[in-house]
């Protein structure tokens, strides 16, 4: 009962382009969104619980671009890069107190910048097709939003993350065999941190799964 339902208005433009041989393929969009209503977990700070509140609203613009070439037989790299600009345009208050919960301009709590780097190759092994595949996530620093209810300095910044993942196989027929490795590079990116409970000196952190290596039939 402490919150509604929230409620969307989007509106986007965008176009595609592409050789006629197919080896070069470029697609942009932009868009605007306007949110009413959003549902947020607001934290009592004095007890460690929290409740869902309907916070104001928000808007958020941004674009992005794509782009996949083939520069030779069988390979094909790709890259994307999207940015967002998301603020709050009301300032909300509640509680018994009144108090602030969220301001106009405060930016939501997402990264304004998102880069994606992937290339595939594809060869003939035999009689058989054998692929060979990696790619690389990128997401900028931004800053969670404090609360009257939470305002530590020390869990707010949510810094940049870098993911890279591989992948090959061979398909055999309708059968597919595959080693994979997920994070590569073992990233111990902060993707959340909060307080283990009120006046702890401790922390929750919540971070990718470790490297990750395995066999994956299909």
């Amino acid at each position: 009962p402490t919150y509604n339902s929230d409620s969307v208005w989007s509106y986007e433009s965008g176009g595609k382009q592409g050789t006629r041989d197919g080896r070069l393929n470029a697609q942009a969009s932009a868009f605007l969104i306007d949110w009413k209503d959003i549902q947020q977990t607001v934290p009592l700070f004095q007890c460690g619980f929290a409740y869902t509140a309907n916070l104001g609203k928000a808007r958020s613009k941004g674009f992005d671009l794509q782009l996949a070439v083939q520069p030779v037989d069988g390979l094909t790299l790709r890259g994307s890069v999207a940015y967002t600009d998301a603020h709050y345009t009301r300032t909300v208050t509640g509680g018994s107190t009144n108090a602030v919960l969220v301001t106009k301009g405060d930016e939501l709590p997402t990264p304004p910048w998102q880069v994606r780097v992937s290339g595939a190759y594809e060869f003939a092994m035999g009689e058989n097709n054998a692929f060979v595949q990696a790619s690389y996530d990128y997401a900028s620093a931004y800053e969670r939003l404090p609360t009257a209810f939470n305002t530590d300095t020390t869990i707010m910044h949510a810094g940049s993350t870098h993911f890279v993942s591989g992948r090959t196989g061979i398909n055999v027929g309708q059968v597919q065999a595959a080693i994979f490795v997920d994070n590569v590079l073992n990233s111990k990116d902060d993707l959340f941190r909060t307080r283990d409970s009120v006046g702890s000196d401790d922390y929750r952190w919540i971070g990718f799964r470790p490297r990750t290596v395995g066999i994956e039939p299909e």
